[in-house]
């Protein structure tokens, strides 16, 4: 039995150097580890690659060796763990999140692999917990927050910190009180 799946991987590695119009790769007890489809050019192929319960792992198109395009990656369980784009190998444009109870964990864009743009934040319960402006991975703009589905604060974050007029509301959602940050 060792021989057969050795000879299997060995079999499917070969299969992957050639670049047919289809290839795959075995793990050790030879259930599939990878499926490549080549496009016209072989630079370019559609991937998906599973874990080794069977389930699918990640999905999406490699170009000249770098992920691009659109991509799916998934937890073990098989449930989405995340999508989006992918531009020279790095995160770019819009990407949502996923905890493995299947709501959402968040939503934004990402510029060359950095989160940058308006970004919402989500509990596992499925309610919003904080939305903010983000600049180079960095909290810096404007920003709410929320507990339980209501706004409980909201100001400007200048690199991080709190700048400006923040106000604080109740669970009401009625304005508690008022900071001024300099």
């Amino acid at each position: 039995m060792k021989l057969t799946c050795m000879l299997l991987f060995l079999i499917s590695i070969q299969v992957l150097q050639a670049k047919e119009p289809y290839a795959w790769a075995v793990f050790e007890d030879g259930s599939l580890k990878t499926e490549k489809w080549f496009h016209d050019n072989t630079s370019s192929h559609y991937i998906r690659n599973y874990f080794l319960n069977g389930n699918l792992k990640s999905e999406g198109r490699i170009t000249k060796g770098v992920q691009g395009h659109y991509w799916k990656i998934y937890f073990e369980s098989g449930k989405l763990q995340s999508e989006g784009w992918y531009k020279a190998g790095k995160k770019n444009q819009y990407w949502i999140s996923y905890y493995s109870n299947g709501n959402m964990s968040s939503a934004g864009n990402y510029v060359n692999g950095t989160r940058s743009g308006w970004w919402k934040e989500f509990g596992e319960d499925g309610q919003i917990r904080k939305e903010s402006r983000i600049e180079q991975d960095e909290n810096h703009g404007y920003y709410k927050e929320y507990a339980m589905g209501v706004l409980v604060k909201e100001g400007m974050l200048i690199h991080g910190l709190p700048w400006g007029t923040w106000k604080h509301y109740d669970s009401q959602g009625e304005i508690e009180r008022i900071r001024t940050f300099e």
